[in-house]
């Protein structure tokens, strides 16, 4: 009984594929899918009924596109859980013939859909530069069909997906997924993968490129009218670079950030000031009151404001000292000693 139904399935695809392909005997100069269809489905449904999953899923493929994806999900799903990666992997190479075909007949959209699908279940097989690879070209196939802030969606989903085993490659999906945002003019609603993704790099100890999206989140603010979230956002730079000892770097993102008229009046302006005035001290003691004593550090991004209050990083800060007292002018020490010299 399987032999003669896929027998019957064998048939009708072989009739199918005849319809789709154009053939000039036949008068026939494109793929005739109004007759192929109901074919493919008939032989994608006798393919189920006798267990013969791969062509079943192949043949939905070809006949019905949406169908398609139900079934390679379902189908992967189960042979992941009885650990057949090769079936997991033919799941994956139909779902991403899916796309293709839609993308020949001009439906991006769909094949958007379908790579996404394809993203899903490489992400199951922890195949973490086969997701990057998936979600990138569906976010390629959203701009296509003109929903650009869909792809920077799709490129944020993917680095999240991927930040834990390939952190470089997540900040680089973040930083074009905002790209499009910042081109849309839509800064506004990238506004939590902004705060994502410097966590990202926060926790993966890549300050510098924290700092660089930390100053990319403040220009985004202003844009969108976010003055104080812009404010804070500045703040949060100067935070960042002296919590990874890089006194140069806190100063010039400083000098950058006071360059900026909104910021350069404001309360936290002044509070990043005081931080490098303790800082200049040298004292430990100093710096941690000062920063304990300022409720504004607090109000940073959570990620941020842990660092604010494990602020200065032990066994650096006379070195930091030095550096930024050098950088302010210098004169600090001289200083002191006039003023003690003068009680005298």
């Amino acid at each position: 009984m399987s032999a003669e139904k896929e027998a019957e399935a064998d048939k009708l695809v072989k009739k199918a594929n005849k319809l789709i392909s154009p053939s000039l005997f036949d008068f026939r100069l494109k793929p005739d899918w109004e007759n192929a269809g109901p074919m493919l489905d008939r032989a994608s449904m006798l393919y189920k009924i006798i267990g013969n999953v791969e062509k079943a899923i192949e043949t939905t493929i070809i006949g019905n596109v949406e169908k398609a994806i139900e079934t390679t999900v379902r189908a992967a799903t189960a042979q992941q859980k009885l650990g057949s990666a090769w079936h997991a992997a033919k799941a994956i190479e139909t779902t991403e013939r899916a796309a293709t075909a839609q993308q020949k007949i001009g439906s991006a959209w769909h094949a958007a859909k379908h790579m996404e699908t394809c993203a899903d279940l490489c992400k199951g097989k922890g195949d973490t530069e086969q997701v990057a690879h998936f979600y990138k070209l569906a976010a390629d196939f959203y701009i296509e069909c003109g929903k650009n802030t869909t792809g920077a969606e799709a490129l944020a989903k993917g680095a999240k997906a991927v930040q834990a085993d390939d952190l470089d490659m997540a900040l680089e999906m973040y930083i074009e997924a905002l790209d499009i945002y910042e081109t849309e003019g839509r800064e506004g609603q990238g506004m939590d993968i902004y705060r994502t993704a410097v966590a990202a790099a926060i926790k993966g100890k890549k300050y510098h490129d924290a700092v660089g999206l930390q100053m990319k989140l403040g220009a985004a603010c202003e844009k969108s009218g976010s003055v104080s979230s812009q404010h804070r956002a500045y703040l949060g730079a100067v935070v960042i670079h002296l919590y990874g000892c890089d006194a140069k770097s806190a100063w010039t993102t400083f000098q950058e950030a006071m360059c900026v008229d909104s910021f350069a009046g404001c309360s936290e302006a002044y509070v990043a000031d005081g931080l490098f005035d303790a800082y200049r001290s040298g004292s430990d003691d100093v710096i941690k009151d000062y920063v304990t004593s300022k409720t504004v550090f607090k109000n940073l991004d959570n990620q941020i404001a842990r660092l604010a209050i494990k602020l200065p990083i032990a066994g650096k800060t006379k070195k930091m000292a030095k550096h930024i007292d050098e950088l302010m002018g210098g004169g600090g020490e001289e200083e002191e000693e006039e003023a003690e010299e003068d009680l005298l």
